[in-house]
């Protein structure tokens, strides 16, 4: 009996296929490739609103394939009193920019920077500290200035502001409630009647804009408490 064949032995080889000729007829002209359908959608985010955006999809004879997308962000715009709208960024930013102003107020007070301090205020600005001397309110930049800087001489103060309350009236004004507590020292050379001062309140305040800086318009120390002691 013979022995077959191996397989490899006994195979032949197969012819390989060409390939098939290109049918450029189903290529897309460059008409075809310029053709856009659009697509409406609506894009939303947790963060923000998304405006309505259009989406391009090429239509090449396939099952379509996206060339652009893309969204903007909806500016949101706060309306307050009467009518005057501004942006969220726009008033957070005001707002930042009153603090600021708030911080200087502090820190020239009790440095003795009396340039500084009167800067603070517009020009025609008023302090009211009629709680602490009955009817005394204070007109002007120059009156605050020399009004508050005499009795401080030869004084150590320390002023605090807490836990503002500003609130954006339009673009240039804005009102503002700070809480506050002074601290006041007087050495035993000074002519004012008390040694010591302790006060607690709110500063109670409006303010406007000009020239791009955020200026106090009007302050009233309002006090809920003052502990003073007397030369001995």
């Amino acid at each position: 009996m013979s022995t077959p064949a191996s397989p490899s032995a006994s195979a032949t080889a197969l012819p390989i296929p060409a390939a098939p000729p290109i049918n450029t007829a189903l290529r897309p002209s460059s008409a075809l490739l310029r053709s856009r359908i659009s697509i409406g959608c609506s894009c939303h985010s947790d963060v923000s609103e998304r405006e309505h955006v259009r989406i391009r999809v090429l239509n090449n004879g396939t099952d379509g394939a996206i060339v652009s997308q893309g969204y903007q962000s909806k500016v949101r715009k706060t309306s307050i009193h009467g009518g005057t709208c501004v942006t969220d960024i726009e008033r957070l930013l005001a707002i930042e920019e009153i603090k600021q102003l708030k911080a200087r107020y502090l820190r020239s007070v009790d440095t003795k920077d009396w340039e500084a301090f009167g800067a603070v205020f517009a020009p025609d600005g008023q302090l009211d500290i009629s709680d602490d001397v009955p009817g005394c309110i204070l007109a002007g930049r120059e009156n605050i200035v020399r009004a508050v800087s005499v009795p401080l001489a030869g004084c150590v103060s320390v002023h605090h502001g807490h836990c503002p309350e500003i609130d954006i009236t339009s673009s240039t004004t804005a009102n503002g409630t700070w809480a506050m507590e002074d601290m006041l020292r007087w050495g035993a050379e000074s002519a004012y009647p008390n040694r010591t001062l302790h006060g607690y309140g709110h500063y109670v305040e409006t303010y406007e804009k000009a020239g791009g800086q955020w200026l106090i318009k009007r302050m009233k120390l309002r006090r809920l408490r003052v502990d003073v002691g007397a030369h001995a």
